[in-house]
């Protein structure tokens, strides 16, 4: 495990990052700023409520989209709950 104060690096674009045990492939903020559907539309993910919850829309249109997987450059991530509340987006286990 990092020791406290120690940097992680972006997956995506090898930039500097906080280390955060939790999130071990957490992408950074502007390459989570690129999330797209499968089929290349770009998406917003956003808390439902204060008390929890994740929403997905397609940004163009604002419908829902119905899935925590997206894509960043062609590489597969996921979005999920931060747990002191926000978003965070990593690198799917795997690839």
């Amino acid at each position: 495990m990092n020791p406290v104060g120690q940097t992680h690096i972006c997956p995506l674009c090898g930039a500097p990052l906080r280390f955060d045990p939790r999130y071990p492939r957490r992408v950074c903020p502007q390459c989570a700023a690129h999330t797209c559907d499968s089929q290349g539309r770009p998406l917003a993910f956003y808390n439902e409520a204060l008390s929890g919850g994740i929403r997905a829309v397609l940004r163009e249109s604002g419908q829902p989209y119905p899935s925590q997987i997206c894509y960043i450059g062609g590489v597969r991530c996921l979005a999920q709950e931060a747990r002191f509340g926000g978003i965070v987006i990593q690198v799917w286990e795997g690839g």
